[in-house]
């Protein structure tokens, strides 16, 4: 299992392969290069069968974090070997910024004590 977090940037469309019906959904994410952005990593992982529709609850520009599997196959054709990569997702969570307060809640002030409450006249 690896884990990556990242702006998504692309959402691509469900395809269907094969007689079973195999579902793939692509996206890439955006890896920022904290000490120069203008060498940002981008990454392609796919979601397969019943995880497909875990995207539609995110839209692109938000930060997210993926975990995902990877997975590697061979194929041999005409005594030449060539390897395909892939970055499987099984989880996809979006990042909440440090900085916003979770639905706006006033912050705890405790009670006021005895002494600290004014002098009523009665």
């Amino acid at each position: 299992m690896s884990e990556v977090q990242g702006k998504l940037i692309v959402k691509g469309e469900t395809e269907s392969f094969g007689a079973n019906d195999f579902k793939v959904r692509k996206f890439v994410l955006e890896l920022e290069n904290e000490r120069n952005p203008e060498y940002n990593q981008f990454r392609e992982l796919q979601l397969t069968k019943d995880k497909c529709d875990m995207l539609d609850a995110y839209e692109i520009g938000e930060e997210v974090k993926v975990q995902f599997n990877l997975d590697g196959r061979a194929w041999e054709k005409e005594g030449v070997t060539k390897y395909f990569n892939q970055d499987s997702a099984w989880r996809i969570e979006k990042v909440v910024s440090a900085n916003v307060p979770a639905n706006n809640v006033e912050e705890f002030r405790p009670l006021p004590t005895e002494e600290e409450l004014p002098d009523l006249p009665f």
